[in-house]
């Protein structure tokens, strides 16, 4: 979704929490063409969930960089692939980092292709070991397009025997 006809531009802004505390908002502008289309003129319902999802995600990336620095970031693909060749189980190699675990989610409107959205994302629970997320996708006029709500869960070490 890199492509020239397809995510052209995005931009995630969050206000800087205070000392201590964690992002619980944040709002994503995308500018995108017809390489998302499904149907001419339309998004693809697939496009358009995975923009939600890496919106709604934005809000645990920002606190693991605000928690942690930008360290977390240098860690590659390989490393992954490395700790997963050396026998590790996907359990172990990612215990601790939230995963997504439901996307519950309501399509109001057609989203016209190309167009600019904006997405307001907010936390409506922080436990820890799960986390709830709500984002709205709103057009140029501020009409909502889609709603969506997901729950994120923290992954355990590997099973116990």
């Amino acid at each position: 979704m890199r492509a020239n006809n397809d995510v052209r531009h995005w931009l995630e802004l969050y206000k800087k929490p205070k000392p201590g505390a964690k992002v619980t908002k944040s709002i994503s502008l995308i500018k995108y063409g017809t390489g998302l289309n499904g149907f001419p003129g339309i998004c693809h319902g697939g496009a358009l969930l995975t923009l939600m999802h890496e919106a709604m995600l934005h809000i645990l990336v920002a606190n693991t960089v605000l928690e942690n620095g930008l360290g977390f970031m240098k860690v590659g693909e390989d490393y992954w692939r490395l700790q997963l060749h050396d026998g590790k189980s996907a359990q172990e190699v990612l215990k601790g980092r939230l995963t997504t675990a439901t996307m519950n989610v309501k399509l109001l409107a057609p989203v016209l292709c190309p167009g600019v959205v904006g997405i307001e994302t907010d936390v409506l629970e922080d436990k820890g070991t799960k986390m709830r997320i709500k984002a709205t996708m709103r057009d140029r006029q501020g009409k909502p397009l889609l709603k969506v709500e997901g729950l994120w869960v923290k992954i355990r070490g590997a099973a116990k025997l």
